[in-house]
């Protein structure tokens, strides 16, 4: 008699909560779902976290993140510039760690107080970028003499700096409104990304080649 063979079970910690519910509502009165801790507060990254990745793009950007930051904009933005050939880098405060507004870590290796406008060629606002008085005097810098990406959730850094422009609607995945390009949803960031990288070889290349700095430090 051929052997029979049992597939191998493999439960996640989801699946094993499931099953934990399961089992309390047939043994007795229901019992509340275990509690998930928060996420311990991120540890200082700068040791380990990627000093801008190498891009194949001539183009460097700087993503500013505070306490609180929206992982899924932050994220969005940073990965997606960098899948797409930039270099990127995170900024803080401080230069140290940060966590956002789902308790998750974010790592960072750049103090804001270290960026200068004429470090980067853009500079990304997620929803939850600090606002501190640094913060906002790059912006205003950025939005003078560079670029900008930022998105729905980011606009309220651009209105406490006083930079006035039109942003994404409903109606539209990405807008874009003299050197500041806007996303509409998080959804709406790979759009949004797309249109920068465009934009960069549009407004960006010519510009480096005028002046002759080549490729970014």
């Amino acid at each position: 008699m051929p052997r029979l063979l049992t597939p191998t079970c493999v439960l996640t910690r989801a699946s094993l909560l499931a099953l934990a519910g399961l089992l309390a509502a047939g043994c007795g009165a229901p019992k509340p779902p275990p509690t998930i801790p928060h996420a311990a507060p991120a540890p200082d990254a700068r040791p380990f976290a990627a000093r801008g990745l190498p891009g194949t793009l001539p183009y460097t950007a700087v993503v500013l993140a505070g306490p609180g930051v929206y992982e899924i904009e932050l994220y969005g933005l940073y990965y997606g510039l960098v899948g797409v050939g930039w270099k990127v880098r995170l900024a803080t405060p401080d230069g140290a760690g940060v966590v956002g507004h789902h308790n998750l870590p974010v790592p960072a290796d750049l103090a804001i107080t270290k960026v200068a406008a004429k470090d980067f060629d853009l500079l990304a606002l997620p929803g939850g970028a600090p606002q501190s008085p640094e913060a906002l005097a790059l912006v205003k810098a950025y939005a003078t003499g560079g670029h900008i990406a930022v998105t729905r959730g980011g606009a309220g850094v651009l209105a406490k700096a006083g930079v006035e422009r039109a942003l994404a609607t409903d109606d539209q995945m990405v807008h874009t409104d003299g050197n500041v390009l806007s996303a509409a949803r998080p959804g709406d960031i790979p759009a949004l990304v797309h249109a920068l990288s465009a934009y960069a070889a549009d407004r960006l290349r010519p510009a480096r080649a005028e002046d002759g700095k080549g490729q970014p430090p």
